[in-house]
């Protein structure tokens, strides 16, 4: 005969064993990243451009869904280029030439402007490789004086630029999620580089790498979402990119050593 106490439902009893009380610990600790990631470029000189942290912000994003920790295909950051956001970027510089407004710093300009008032006292990216090829031809950078074409000497300097930039620019929307690059996975919309793609071709992964080793706790401000969200890149932050210039391929040298190219770091400063 069975014992009514055991059969009668909701009868049951949750024991406490307080005696069987322990802590634990782990022997591994949470690693986001290997090493502190800090890229440098070799250079000659650098201009500042200033520009809203909030255009640059809206371009580079990630999607972490990790919801099933066995499944590598979830767990792996996906590296989002938003080709809307990155349009709006390049129409600002497109407004705002880079050659005009990207300004040298003082330590690295050639032959930098005393003049009080002066046009030139900032001196611009345009003006500063002008100055470059005087001292380089002439030994001074006051010998723009000698050039009958300045004035054309300038807007090709400016063209020079916008072509690299431009340039820099297909090369991002190839990757971005309208992309049509072969390495991108995912659909038009939502097309994405994964870790897989581990070189500086990844440059959002790029960006999150630098991010996550040198200001991990920057990322405590990520939503609790599965959706893609932004890198947070803020105000106060810069982004560097690199133009190598070199002269005409008809430049004349008047005797002189070939005219070297000239390495200008682009220093977004984000505001």
């Amino acid at each position: 005969m069975n014992d009514p106490c055991i059969c009668l439902p909701n009868n049951n009893l949750d024991f406490i064993l307080s005696y069987l009380d322990k802590t634990c610990a782990l022997d591994t600790n949470v690693d986001v990243y290997d090493n502190v990631y800090e890229p440098t470029f070799t250079y000659d000189a650098i201009a500042e451009y200033v520009i809203s942290a909030s255009i640059w912000k809206q371009i580079f994003q990630i999607q972490i869904n990790d919801f099933n920790l066995n499944d590598v295909q979830t767990n792996d950051v996906k590296y989002i280029i938003n080709s809307t956001s990155l349009d709006l970027l390049y129409h600002n510089t497109c407004q705002s030439p880079l050659g005009e407004h990207a300004i040298l710093t003082s330590s690295t300009a050639i032959g930098q402007n005393t003049i009080v008032n002066s046009p030139y006292l900032n001196q611009c990216l345009n003006h500063d490789y002008i100055r470059y090829l005087a001292k380089s031809l002439f030994n001074t950078s006051y010998a723009t004086s000698l050039f009958l074409n300045r004035t054309k000497l300038i807007a090709s300097v400016g063209t020079a630029i916008h072509g690299a930039w431009f340039d820099m620019y297909k090369m991002m929307q190839s990757i971005s999620d309208k992309g049509t690059n072969s390495t991108l996975s995912g659909s038009t919309g939502f097309k994405y580089l994964t870790d897989n793609e581990s070189t500086i071709y990844n440059i959002c992964r790029e960006l999150y790498l630098q991010l996550i080793s040198q200001k991990p706790e920057r990322f405590k401000l990520l939503q609790n979402t599965t959706m893609s969200q932004c890198i947070p890149i803020m105000a106060g932050d810069t982004i560097c990119i690199r133009i190598t210039i070199h002269p005409s391929n008809n430049q004349p040298t008047f005797g002189g050593d070939p005219i070297q190219p000239r390495k200008y770091v682009i220093k977004f400063i984000l505001t």
